[in-house]
């Protein structure tokens, strides 16, 4: 009885059990055969989560590590005007016209504000972690989703873009968990590319794809060089698919405007069109400067800006490369829109390397086809570099502890005697390079970055002290000269209203914050206040109650 069940089982391979015709588990006709498939499936579905798994504790490492210090940090360099901006949006409740102490900002269109605001809109509140949760969040799903286009291809293949896509220098270090919208632009950018290489002739994909682009142009304006060119190319360099693909490019591009020209025709009935012009192309031309003089020197320069920016893997390719046709519709893609989107910023010369960001996920994909992941590392190498960094890492831990930063010592230490202890494994190369990116993510949160709560102020304090005494129903006009925007948004989320800066302000009675010096005729100074504008810089501000009415 039992050898000719097994010989029924045995016809059952693991494929056509996966693929078989019968759907569910009465169609088919024996009890044990449904056993067998149970099993099958749950071989599948563990096969599938090891899979998974990798990623997913990737992705929360990197995550947990980012977000360690994001709420005590003090903003800086463009980080408070992001956090302005969607403060005043939703303290006065205008979405639309993005504004720095209600003056008109026109640099940037406002997705990025919107999302800031959308995870602050409960408390009303701005807080450091609101302002900066977005761009986290946003990397790990351009990591994740570059996994799972490449998982169809190869398991290997998509594991190697994904460290590549969340480990480059510039992404993770740079802007990984920073209030600024670049991060945000790659994902949408990159969101728009994924969608439409699923299925470029179906209706739906196309559809999603769009709406991915226009949220991507309504966060900074140039993603679409990151999109068409290298898509054209391709189309046009394979005759078989040129004109059905050409036609639905054509088609994604109209698509892709529904929701930018939302904003702007709204934007432009909200103010003048001199703004709106401004307002809308100042990302598209704004960063293409050309300089005809610099012009030669830049083309010499520019290349080795974007390699620092992808820096490990720009290394770890030109180590492991390892030659070969390949002939993919996502490789040959990725690689013409990489390529087509470096020649566009290299040759204008106003464009940094953070301008090529949005490429970089395509980066990854052709890097991740040519990456020989297997490949043995030279074990002298990693165990010199691995004690080189163990000992920084203790010089680390020494400093914080005698600066009273305990647990930041201790975790300097901890890194130290890891470093030392996997020192003495041989490892491949793309194993190694992981394991001291992450290494290297810890102690860059809990050390370069952690440092700057000590070398920038908080200004949480003097806004409160500057604010305690006025009488919250009158304007706060700010002199922008002498009030730092950190202060300002502090005062912001002191008062719950937004300031106002010389020139948006047209009020009778009110209160100025200003250097002593340039206060108005009409105005008597109510206290004065010093406090470090920068690092190294003390500035006396006071505070006056201004009443036109009374020198009229």
């Amino acid at each position: 009885m039992f050898l000719p069940k097994f010989e029924e089982l045995r016809r059952f391979s693991l494929k056509s059990l996966t693929t078989s015709k019968f759907t569910t588990f009465r169609d088919l006709p024996h009890r044990s055969d449904r056993r067998f498939i149970s099993l099958s499936r749950s071989l599948k579905d563990k096969y599938r989560t090891s899979r998974y798994l990798p990623v997913i504790l990737i992705s929360v490492f990197i995550f947990v590590n980012l977000i360690l210090h994001i709420n005590r940090v003090p903003l800086f360099h463009e980080e408070p005007r992001r956090a302005i901006i969607a403060q005043e949006m939703i303290l006065t409740g205008d979405y639309i016209l993005p504004k720095v102490y209600q003056e008109f900002y026109h640099k940037k269109p406002p997705l990025h504000n919107w999302l800031i605001a959308a995870v602050s809109i409960r408390d009303g509140i701005v807080s450091n972690f609101n302002a900066r949760i977005v761009s986290v969040v946003s990397l790990l799903l351009v990591g994740i989703t570059v996994y799972l286009l490449l998982l169809r291809i190869s398991v290997d293949m998509a594991f190697v873009a994904f460290i590549i896509s969340v480990t480059n220098y510039s992404m993770l270090y740079e802007y990984g968990n920073k209030a600024e919208p670049e991060i945000l632009q790659v994902l949408f950018t990159w969101l728009a590319y994924f969608f439409y290489i699923k299925n470029p002739a179906d209706i739906r994909y196309i559809t999603i794809s769009s709406v991915c682009m226009g949220l991507g142009i309504l966060t900074k304006g140039v993603s679409p060089l990151f999109f068409y060119p290298g898509l054209v190319l391709h189309a046009l360099l394979n005759p078989e698919i040129r004109i059905k693909r050409l036609k639905s490019l054509f088609f994604h591009l109209v698509l892709s405007s529904v929701l930018p020209l939302t904003w702007v025709v709204w934007y432009y009935f909200r103010t003048d069109s001199h703004s709106f012009i401004n307002g809308f192309l100042f990302e598209v031309g704004g960063r293409a400067k050309g300089n005809f003089r610099k012009f030669f020197s830049y083309l010499l320069i520019y290349p080795w800006e974007v390699l620092a920016a992808l820096l490990p893997w720009s290394l770890v390719l030109f180590f492991t490369f390892k030659k070969e046709k390949v002939k993919d519709e996502v490789y040959e893609s990725s690689f013409l829109i990489f390529a087509s989107s470096f020649l566009i910023f290299m040759i204008t010369a106003g464009s940094r390397s953070r301008h090529l960001m949005p490429a970089f996920p395509f980066f990854a994909i052709v890097s991740a086809f040519h990456i020989s992941p297997h490949k043995p590392l030279n074990q002298t190498f990693s165990r010199l570099s691995l004690w080189v960094f163990s000992g920084v890492c203790l010089s680390a831990g020494i400093y914080f502890l005698r600066g009273s930063f305990y647990v930041n010592g201790v975790v300097f230490f901890l890194l130290a005697v890891i470093s030392g202890l996997i020192s003495r494994k041989q490892y491949l190369i793309l194993d190694y390079i992981l394991i001291l990116s992450l290494l290297y993510l810890v102690a860059y949160e809990n050390g370069i970055y952690f440092h700057k709560i000590k070398t920038r102020p908080d200004y949480k304090d003097t806004a409160g002290f500057l604010v305690k005494d006025l009488d919250k129903s009158k304007p706060i006009v700010i002199d922008t000269n002498v009030v730092h925007m950190r202060l300002a948004l502090d005062i912001e989320r002191t008062i719950r209203k937004p300031v106002y800066s010389r020139r948006s302000a047209n009020f009778d009675d009110y209160y100025l914050i200003a250097g002593p010096q340039s206060l108005n005729p009409s105005c008597r100074e109510l206290s004065r206040v010093n406090y470090p504008k920068e690092i190294l810089q003390i500035i006396s501000v006071s505070v006056a109650h201004c009443d036109k009415r009374s020198v009229q």
